[in-house]
């Protein structure tokens, strides 16, 4: 309850996304800034509607609590933490949440169309990423 401060009162916080990286009809990759009191960073993965695309990804020691807001499925590869030569396959859904261990070094994404015969396929996935801010410890003083 530390972290509460009742106090305290602003405006909203309307965020600008920021492109930190961008391969033409692959992906883009977006910061989205949060409030400089939040513990929280935001990154937006917005992947092209194409299954041979993959995305590696770094943890870079922090957990990632991820979650899919649009696009039918996602395949998350990563090694094993005790077997470095032993992959694990996990896929998600949409509307799915789920987390990354800080202790998963490197993992890879790839977008997963359920419905190859639908008209009406997804023309873009939607993946959060949520991770602690580097120094969040500095904001319970």
């Amino acid at each position: 309850m530390k972290n509460l401060k009742f106090d305290r009162r602003g405006e909203q916080l309307r965020c600008q996304p920021v492109t930190m990286k961008f391969e033409q009809e692959k992906y883009e990759e977006q910061y989205l800034p949060t409030h400089n009191l939040h513990f929280y960073d935001v990154e937006r993965l917005i992947i092209q509607s194409d299954e041979s695309i993959e995305i590696i990804r770094s943890t870079e020691n922090r957990f990632h609590l991820c979650i899919l807001v649009e696009g039918d499925a996602i395949e998350v590869e990563f090694n094993t933490i005790d077997n470095d030569q032993q992959k694990q396959l996990r896929q998600y859904n949409y509307i799915e949440t789920f987390l990354i261990p800080a202790s998963i070094t490197q993992y890879r994404l790839r977008p997963i169309i359920k419905n190859q015969n639908n008209k009406k396929k997804p023309r873009q996935f939607v993946l959060l990423i949520t991770f602690l801010k580097w120094d969040c410890e500095k904001l319970l003083d």
